[in-house]
Order: structure tokens, then C-alpha cells, then sequence
């Protein structure tokens, strides 16, 4: 019995503390398998000056720049059917 409870608790734990992490995160992932099989990380950096959005795939590769101005683009949210970034 006392087992099982710390099983059940210690998942609750991981679920919570899962959700307060993603919750703070830039980063979103295209998860939308219909619309690619590679799965594609929209981000926000500031490697050329200012904040701008960025995609790449989740291996690393195809890096590719989405804004290019003097305002700080921030917050990059994937379209609820994973085509787009709004």
C-alpha cells in the first residue's frame, strides 16, 4: 500500500512539475504528423542584434530565419493545425 501511494505521488510530482516547465518555454514544437514527419522547433534568438523567430528541425538542421526588422519579435505559437506560426 505504501508503495503504490509513492508511486501514484511521485507521478503527480513529475506531471506538475512537467507542466510548470513547458509552461515557461519559448520553444514550441510542430507535432502534427499529417503535415510533416519531421518535427519542427519555432524559437526566439537574438543572434543577429534583436529578437527574431527562427524553425529548425528537431535533429538540428534546416535553420531558417522567419522575421528580419528593428522590433523584437517574441512568443512564436505554431497554428492549431501545425502549418503555420502566428
Amino acid at each position: 500500500m505504501r508503495i503504490k501511494f509513492s508511486l501514484i505521488s511521485s507521478l503527480v510530482l513529475l506531471f506538475i512539475l512537467t507542466s510548470i516547465i513547458n509552461a515557461g518555454s519559448d520553444i514550441q514544437t510542430n507535432e502534427n504528423p499529417t503535415v510533416n514527419q519531421v518535427k519542427r522547433i519555432a524559437f526566439v534568438s537574438r543572434r543577429d542584434g534583436n529578437y527574431e523567430i527562427y524553425t529548425i528541425n528537431d535533429d538540428g538542421s534546416d535553420l531558417k530565419r522567419l522575421t528580419s526588422n528593428k522590433l523584437d519579435d517574441i512568443k512564436p505559437q505554431w497554428s492549431p493545425d501545425g502549418t503555420k506560426i502566428m
